[in-house]
C-alpha cells in the first residue's frame, strides 16, 4: 500500500518536472539535458535539484551567482504534491490507472495555469492533451459512458459560450481565445 507521504513526494518530483516544461516550452530547448541557473547558466548538481528542499537550503538563491530563484519552483512543486495527495485520498487508492489519469490531468492544468500566468497564452498542445484526458476519463469511471461524454460536451460548450462572447466583444483585449478553447 502506498502512503500519502509517498504520493506527496511523487507529486513534488512531478512538479519539479512541470517547472522544466513550463520554462523550456517554446524556447527551442528540449526537455532533456541538465538544468541550470537561468541567470548565470551554472549546471545544477543533484543536491540542488531536490524539490522544495534545495530552494529552502539555498535560501531561494543560486549557489553560483547568488541571483534570486523564482518562487514558482517551490510553489508548483508543493501544489502538485498536495493535489496528488488529494486525488489519492479522494479515490481511496482503489484504481491506480484512474489516479494516474487524474494526476496527468492535474499536471496539464498546472502547466496551463502557470504558463498562462507567465506568458498570457495557453499553448494548443496542452489544451489538446487536457481534452484527450477528459475524453478518456469517462471510460474508466463507473456508470454509462455516453451520457457522461454528452454532458461533458454540452457543459464545455455552455461554459465556453460566455467566454467566447467576451472574447468577441472585446476583440481579444479582455481575455484570450485560449481561455475559450480550454473551456
Amino acid at each position: 500500500m502506498f502512503y500519502p507521504s509517498f504520493i506527496f513526494i511523487l507529486g513534488l518530483i512531478i512538479g519539479s518536472f512541470l517547472n522544466v516544461v513550463i520554462y523550456r516550452y517554446n524556447t527551442g530547448r528540449t526537455l532533456s539535458g541538465r538544468s541550470g541557473c537561468m541567470t548565470c547558466g551554472k549546471k545544477l548538481s543533484w543536491y540542488e535539484l531536490l524539490p522544495v528542499v534545495s530552494f529552502l537550503l539555498q535560501r531561494g538563491r543560486c549557489r553560483g551567482c547568488c541571483c534570486k530563484i523564482s518562487w514558482q519552483y517551490p510553489l508548483v512543486e508543493l501544489s502538485t504534491g498536495l493535489l496528488f495527495v488529494l486525488i489519492y485520498l479522494q479515490l481511496s487508492a482503489t484504481n491506480w490507472f484512474l489516479f494516474a489519469l487524474y494526476a496527468f490531468t492535474v499536471s496539464i492544468l498546472m502547466i496551463i495555469t502557470v504558463y498562462d500566468l507567465r506568458h498570457q497564452i495557453i499553448p494548443d498542445l496542452f489544451v489538446f492533451l487536457f481534452v484527450l484526458a477528459g475524453l478518456i476519463v469517462p471510460f474508466f469511471s463507473t456508470g454509462l459512458i455516453f451520457p457522461k461524454l454528452a454532458l461533458a460536451f454540452w457543459g464545455g460548450l455552455l461554459t465556453a459560450l460566455p467566454l467566447f462572447l467576451l472574447w468577441a466583444v472585446s476583440r481579444g483585449r479582455w481575455l484570450g481565445f485560449g481561455d475559450v478553447k480550454l473551456a
